[in-house]
């Protein structure tokens, strides 16, 4: 009996160290203290497992994550769900290594096949691109073939009617040919240089939205979620409160509809209401990313509201001095 007791009490003291590990690692991964793991903040857990994570990829490792542990559909792991997720995962480096290769193995089918379905687009572009060239270039080969076709009965025809006068026309339409050619050789350099400088432009903006770092990306995504309350995943009307604040303004309730329609006219891009949160990734890199942005856009928005909110108080005192008179009207009358 008491060699069952003292096996109980290391039992215990066994269990009792790997719940304070598992409480240690749940309140290091919820930064914003909410109780529970939001989709950001799955982030650092992927890093922790070992998984080699970018930007892009980010959003389907972390949807086959939530498939796995998230029971009840909450769209989060709360810290029951993340104690099995720590105890089948977590606990050591090979259950790490093995989790991390199933996942690596799901969503590169569905990377691979995004990837592929970009070459193949990009391929029938080439593709079309060279049989319209070929299409041009057989088509300037029949209209030289005729010219020099044309060229040759002008020249047979003015051999039999006045041989030095046709010789003579027939040079200066050479010479203007000539000029023609050179002519169209220039717009066709122009035209590929145009191509060229419009390649380098795109070139370049690939390669600056790519340097977006990953911090900034966290960032975006966690502000994101703070302004979700509902997790409906898109930003309604009501919570563009939390986003006037993070720029300062402190906005009256009877103006914030002004402030919020400033808002929405300039980002909700498929003008369905809301911003999704490729909308609020753009708002947040123009407007939100640093303070230096945030000043900026607070005047520009305080500016364009500020006509509105006066235009409307004009519009009441017109109103109240047009009653006054009116009811200084009547009274003389009776």
């Amino acid at each position: 009996v008491k060699i069952q007791a003292i096996q109980r009490g290391k039992k215990a003291r066994k269990e009792q160290e790997e719940l304070f590990r598992v409480h240690a690692a749940f309140k290091k991964f919820d930064t914003d203290k909410s109780g529970s793991l939001e989709i950001p903040e799955l982030y650092d857990v992927l890093k922790e497992v070992g998984v080699d994570l970018d930007r892009d990829t980010f959003d389907e490792y972390a949807e086959a994550l939530m498939e796995d542990y998230d029971e009840d559909d909450s769209g989060t792991l709360d810290f029951r769900e993340f104690h099995k997720f720590y105890n089948q995962v977590l606990a050591n480096e090979n259950t790490k290594a093995e989790y991390a290769k199933e996942l690596e193995s799901a969503v590169s089918g569905l990377v691979s096949g995004a990837i592929n379905n970009l070459f193949e687009q990009a391929e029938r572009q080439e593709q079309e691109a060279a049989a319209l060239k070929i299409q041009a270039t057989h088509r300037g080969k029949k209209a030289r073939e005729q010219l020099r076709k044309d060229r040759e009965e002008e020249e047979a025809a003015a051999l039999k009617i006045q041989a030095m006068h046709r010789g003579r026309k027939t040079r200066q339409e050479l010479s203007r040919q000539k000029e023609a050619d050179a002519e169209e050789q220039e717009l066709t350099a122009a035209a590929l240089k145009i191509q060229a400088v419009h390649r380098g432009k795109l070139a370049r903006k690939q390669i600056a939205k790519a340097k977006w770092s990953e911090e900034e990306a966290r960032k975006a995504r966690l502000a994101f979620w703070k302004f979700d309350t509902d997790q409906s995943g898109k930003l309604e009307v009501n919570e563009l409160h939390g986003i006037l604040s993070s720029l300062g303004l402190e906005v009256p309730e009877e103006n914030f509809e002004a402030y919020a329609t400033e808002i929405m006219a300039e980002f909700d891009t498929d003008n369905d209401g809301t911003l999704d949160y490729k909308e609020f990734e753009k708002f947040w890199l123009g407007c939100l990313a640093s303070e230096e942005l945030k000043a900026q856009y607070a005047v520009k928005v305080e500016r364009a509201c500020g006509k509105v909110v006066a235009g409307a108080l004009a519009n009441l005192y017109a109103r109240e001095q047009e009653e006054s008179a009116a009811a200084v009207k009547i009274q003389a009358i009776q």
